[in-house]
């Protein structure tokens, strides 16, 4: 009778403990792993910066003369995204648990104690604001339309705005100074010159990666899910001739299990990406470029 009674004990214990896991009453700092204090990651959508950057002469600051020429580039400059949500009950926190891509992470390591992903999106979008006029700036500089990236936005030459309101945070950065140099610089950087490449599509590149003030390129989250959503948004046709990311997060990248082989092409700074630009529109393959194979991880 005892051990009858031991018995009912320890299922009322485990039902009620249950109960309490499946409504999030249990704290998340004893058990993380449960659909209250995780948060899905998954990737997001690919976006071609032809629909994102606006550039245009700003008659105020220059004459009409003196106006710098701008042109749509040849080629695709893409922007990687991720998606975060929260599990909406048990089913689809156990799909994603499931899915290989798919990730669980610590509701605490987004969100803030008290606030929710409404609050973690505008954050994003302000950090999206201020890496909007820091590409600008840096992309200005480089081309030598102004004297430094510490040249105030109303003395610029050009207007230029951006279609990101769905994207948050500073990862876009790097994509979004080349889609500004792509349309005003000497050459366009996505064009393919004179040559034996030159019968070839113009340049398909994606990537990621943040910007610092003296045109450093600094590592982002989410490299294993924007690397998969590049494959995913190429749905079997053709793949970005590479892959642009920080050099800091080459050694994620490298982990990264895809579909299909992607070269992954690792950056230190902004005139760095230029230059693999200009490798990869000429046929080369830039130096310590890495090809990211089907399944099967990163080899020289």
């Amino acid at each position: 009778m005892r051990h009858v009674r031991r018995a009912l004990l320890a299922a009322v214990a485990l039902v009620t403990l249950g109960g309490a896991w499946w409504s999030g009453v249990l704290p998340c700092a004893v058990v993380v792993a449960q659909p209250a204090c995780q948060l899905i990651v998954a990737g997001g959508p690919v976006l071609d910066t032809a629909t994102l950057v606006t550039v245009r002469a700003s008659g105020t600051q220059v004459g009409i003369e003196d106006a710098p020429l701008v042109r749509e580039p040849a080629g695709r400059l893409l922007v990687t995204t991720i998606e975060v949500w929260e599990p909406d009950g048990i089913g689809p926190w156990w799909d994603a648990l499931r899915d290989p891509d798919r990730d669980l992470i610590a509701r605490a390591r987004l969100v803030p104690d008290g606030g929710d992903l409404d609050d973690v999106a505008e954050a994003g979008r302000l950090r999206m604001a201020e890496s909007q006029d820091l590409a600008v700036a840096l992309a200005l500089s480089e081309l030598g339309l102004i004297a430094s990236p510490d040249v105030p936005a109303w003395a610029w030459p050009v207007d230029v705005t951006f279609a990101t309101d769905e994207v948050g945070g500073p990862s876009a950065g790097l994509m979004l100074a080349l889609a500004v140099i792509a349309r005003l610089g000497p050459t366009d950087p996505t064009s393919r010159p004179d040559g034996a490449a030159s019968a070839r599509a113009p340049l398909s590149v994606a990537g990621t990666g943040a910007l610092e003030p003296d045109g450093r390129v600094v590592g982002v989250g989410g490299l294993s899910h924007k690397l998969r959503g590049v494959v995913e948004d190429a749905r079997g046709g053709p793949l970005p001739d590479a892959f642009l990311l920080p050099m800091d997060d080459l050694p994620v990248a490298r982990r990264a299990i895809v579909g299909r082989d992607l070269l992954l092409v690792p950056v230190t700074d902004l005139g760095e990406a230029l230059q693999a630009l200009d490798t990869l529109a000429r046929g080369g393959t830039p130096e310590g470029a890495v090809l990211l194979a089907a399944d099967g991880g990163a080899g020289r």
